[in-house]
């Protein structure tokens, strides 16, 4: 597994955002090295690494129940895509307008773009004709969060961030259909680039949901039905 961020980091540069990544491998920190050596060859700004248990995930990666994205206080505006594979070009247009958002406006500067992978070879394994889940060939799964202090005459300013990135990386694949992770969606997607655009999948997803959920209890967040 593997993300990425566009993020700030003081302590490096007040002027450039930096690009922040985290490997985790199950295996030795030898094991470990002859995949980050392209990574390491870079020469980053620096790296570091340790062991920790499987539980502990949340709490190393910044993304546990404390961090500050979990915390109240703050507006998250979150902006999801399905990629292929990373378009250097979209990519490097992103960080741009990313740089560019934060510095003319730093009550966005907590905001982050976020690149995750994950193994795939359990999802790839199956006949993606044979289940209802329609995001089989995606291999990264980006995420742009918009955050800053509550304030409602920031919100479409905010939405419009979110919405230019994500054009971005569409324009960066225009041959592929927009794939949207559900449980990251801003909300106002169509239900076909959460669970499929096409009809058959669909139909199987409502039919499962009917069936082991018949009086509809999960439907808080982009419910099928």
């Amino acid at each position: 597994m593997n993300y990425g961020v566009f993020t700030w980091n003081s302590e490096f540069s007040t002027t450039e955002p930096i690009m922040e990544f985290f490997m985790h491998y199950v295996d030795t920190a030898e094991e470990a090295a002859l995949y980050l050596k392209l990574f390491q060859d870079l020469n980053p700004l620096y790296s570091s690494g340790e062991y920790y248990a499987y539980l502990d995930m949340l709490d190393v990666t910044g993304t546990d129940i404390n961090s500050p994205m979990c915390q109240d206080g703050h507006t998250n505006m979150q902006f999801p895509f399905g990629l292929l594979e990373h378009n250097i070009t979209a990519t490097r247009q992103i960080y741009d307008y990313y740089r560019e958002v934060t510095t003319s406006q730093p009550l966005y500067n907590q905001s982050i773009v976020v690149f995750e992978a994950y193994s795939l070879d359990g999802v790839k394994a199956v006949d993606p004709d044979s289940t209802a889940f329609p995001h089989r060939d995606d291999n990264i799964l980006c995420d742009v969060l918009v955050t800053y202090d509550p304030d409602s005459s920031l919100d479409a300013e905010a939405i419009s961030i979110g919405k230019h990135i994500t054009q971005l990386w569409a324009d960066g694949q225009p041959h592929q259909k927009q794939h949207i992770y559900v449980n990251y969606a801003f909300g106002d997607e169509p239900l076909e680039q959460m669970y499929g655009d096409e009809p058959w999948r669909l139909k199987k997803l409502r039919a499962t949901k009917a069936k082991y959920d018949p009086h509809n209890a999960f439907r808080f967040y982009n419910p099928i039905i």
